[in-house]
């Protein structure tokens, strides 16, 4: 787009710095548009100029999450990449929210002078080993994750397992999702409820709780489950119960993603409604959607990581069982654990079935005139048949 005395431009698909023939003319980034849209007024062009911006040509392929195992490379070569960069990831910042990120970080942020890749994953983990979570006093905003320095604790170098390895890409993506949840719910979340109340709001209670309300006991528990697995790894023995972490969270993980994923369409379905009807929320998604830490990832496209998440637990765990001795301790820790994840998928689906078979009752409900209201019951059933030639009812 080009206007009097500046030019916008998406930077993610430049190579170079475009050249402007006008005289004084500036050259802005995508989110200077969407932030003058969403308030309806013209942004200050300086925090947005692209003069100083280091152009790449990184596809944006290059920044896609996947919830799911890359199989188009082997898995030694990307576990290698998990250990070399999960130290770094760790120590960049004192929240999980690292990167979003599912593929390895690029190489530019190592030191020069590299030590083993074990080093550099124990140095980071041992920023995290002892911290503890604390949702007392305000469970709806969720307090950052502080990771204080343990300087007593000294880890010496060793090399590890394939047990290992597997285990530091499970770490990794589990640091990876929890930064998800954190930024739907610090970047899109929060924001409009803080100005639920005010003249500009883009969205009202409802639609709030519709798109969001369910994404909050996701993000608690697996934040508390990431600390337990940064401990694991810090102070790392072959037997060390990795198992056992999913044990203890198993009830946690029950209860909170069947309410997810049973509405998740429902939460779509709402999402793209207003979208579509509300141009200021339009705007507001497009200006999360440029900030760094969404990686140009839609909220709808992040909002679907919950719904993969459990089944890439369970491919990874049941990994690591094929890693394990049979007479090591975690043996069977991990094929309790693999259980009650299967379980829970197996609950989301029948509780989904069920949700659904009620929505089609009340769907017939509404399409019956004068339909007497007790028919409508939450231990009835919906069953589709069909009536053959012979008036045999089959389904």
């Amino acid at each position: 787009m080009i206007s009097d005395g500046f030019r916008v431009v998406n930077e993610s698909s430049l190579n170079s710095i475009p050249s402007v023939k006008k005289n004084n003319a500036e050259i802005l980034k995508e989110a200077w548009f969407w932030i003058s849209v969403q308030y309806q007024s013209c942004a200050l062009t300086k925090e947005y100029l692209l003069s100083n911006v280091n152009v790449t040509n990184t596809p944006i392929s290059a920044h896609v999450m996947s919830s799911t195992l890359t199989l188009n490379s082997s898995r030694s070569r990307k576990r290698k990449r998990h250990l070399d960069n999960l130290g770094s990831l760790l120590r960049s910042s004192p929240t999980p929210v690292a990167t979003i990120r599912e593929t390895s970080p690029t190489n530019s942020s190592r030191p020069s002078k590299r030590r083993s890749s074990a080093a550099n994953t124990l140095d980071g983990l041992r920023l995290s080993c002892g911290s503890f979570l604390n949702f007392t006093n305000s469970p709806d905003h969720p307090s950052p994750l502080k990771l204080p320095r343990d300087q007593d604790l000294v880890i010496k170098d060793k090399p590890f397992s394939p047990r290992y390895q597997v285990f530091s890409e499970l770490l990794q993506t589990e640091i990876n999702y929890v930064g998800v949840l954190n930024t739907i719910i610090t970047v899109y979340k929060e924001p409009l409820e803080d100005i639920i109340d005010k003249k500009d709001c883009l969205l009202n209670n409802t639609e709030i709780k519709i798109i969001f309300g369910n994404v909050l006991p996701i993000y608690q528990v697996h934040r508390e489950m990431l600390e337990e697995l940064k401990c694991l790894a810090t102070l790392w023995q072959e037997d060390s119960s990795i198992g056992n972490v999913f044990l203890k969270y198993s009830s946690e993980l029950m209860k909170a993603y069947p309410p997810f994923v049973n509405f998740f369409e429902k939460t779509r379905e709402m999402l793209l409604q207003c979208d579509q009807t509300k141009p200021l929320f339009h705007a507001f998604l497009k200006v999360g959607q440029l900030r760094p830490e969404c990686c140009r990832q839609s909220l709808q496209e992040l909002l679907i990581r919950p719904v993969q998440r459990l089944p890439s637990i369970s491919l990874l765990l049941n990994d690591i069982l094929k890693h394990t001795d049979k007479n090591n301790p975690d043996h069977q820790a991990l094929i309790s654990a693999l259980a009650s994840i299967r379980e829970v998928m197996t609950h989301i689906n029948e509780d989904k079935r069920k949700t659904e078979g009620q929505v089609v009752l009340f769907d017939i409900f509404n399409d019956i005139d004068n339909c007497p209201p007790h028919l409508v019951s939450s231990h009835r059933v919906y069953h589709k048949c069909k009536i053959g030639a012979n008036g045999m009812y089959g389904t």
